[in-house]
């Protein structure tokens, strides 16, 4: 089914999302809760709630109901290839060795067994943020920019650095490289399901790999009970920045690849 969103809604709810993101983290409160373990970030949630139409239903129906692209094999390239790259790397490098992180059985390889679970809290959030970028994307036929740029907005009010006056850069190339790959997705690859578990997978498995010490990633990505965990690899300080970037800079040329022989089939 044909949709169109008008552009209103869409500028409207990146603004709505960074203001209310933006009052939240000034006040310190948290931007994200959890309800009987499922996980609700406002940048997943509140632009959808925003632009949601009843006229939208049927577009939304197809969105689950025909997902386009069906095949399992990329969607796992790019979840594993480019945390592999990066850490293989380090590890020739000597830059990296197991850690023995606190809590390495309790968090660590309990983790890898609630997986499903994890991911399962994650969904409704997930898919309301596919929705929203499906719909987005519909605004205008230049669909691979429009949705990276709406993606980076939607998260932006996260880079305002209240608690210190540098700007942390890391964080940005991180966050425009995944936008970009998600502006790739949508376009190339409309799956809501495998969207979900791609977007969740990278995250979570290289937060689970290399730790975190942010207590609102873990809260998301694993058990609220944790605020830290040192990860399954340590590694030398010095790389610890360029880790996320790197890999998130992998994961876009990846797909970006996937896309040029995708497009070719169009």
């Amino acid at each position: 089914m044909q949709y169109k969103l008008k552009l209103f809604p869409l500028l409207l709810a990146v603004i709505a999302v960074n203001a209310v993101g933006i009052l939240l983290r000034y006040f310190k409160l948290d931007t994200y809760v959890v309800l009987i373990g499922f996980r609700f970030h406002i940048s997943f949630i509140l632009p959808l709630l925003i632009v949601f139409r009843e006229d939208q239903l049927a577009f939304i129906k197809q969105i689950f109901v025909d997902p386009y692209h069906k095949r399992t094999v990329l969607p796992i390239m790019w979840i594993l290839f480019p945390l592999i790259i990066v850490a293989g790397i380090l590890y020739y490098l000597h830059k990296v060795e197991v850690g023995d992180p606190e809590y390495f059985y309790e968090f660590g390889l309990s983790s890898v067994v609630d997986y499903p679970v994890y991911l399962l809290w994650n969904f409704p959030q997930l898919f309301c943020f596919f929705i929203f970028l499906a719909l987005a994307a519909t605004v205008s036929e230049k669909k691979f920019l429009l949705i990276s740029f709406i993606s980076f907005l939607t998260f932006c009010f996260e880079l305002v650095p209240f608690s210190t006056r540098n700007i942390n850069y890391f964080n940005i190339i991180s966050l425009l490289f995944f936008s970009l790959s998600l502006g790739l997705l949508i376009k190339y690859f409309q799956n809501i399901y495998w969207f979900a578990i791609v977007v969740f997978s990278i995250l979570w498995l290289h937060f689970l790999v290399f730790g975190s010490g942010s207590e609102e990633i873990i809260h998301l990505l694993f058990a609220s009970q944790y605020s830290s965990w040192g990860g399954f690899l340590e590694t030398q300080k010095f790389f610890v920045p360029y880790l996320l970037p790197a890999q998130s800079a992998l994961t876009f040329i990846l797909i970006l690849i996937s896309s040029f022989f995708r497009r070719k089939k169009i």
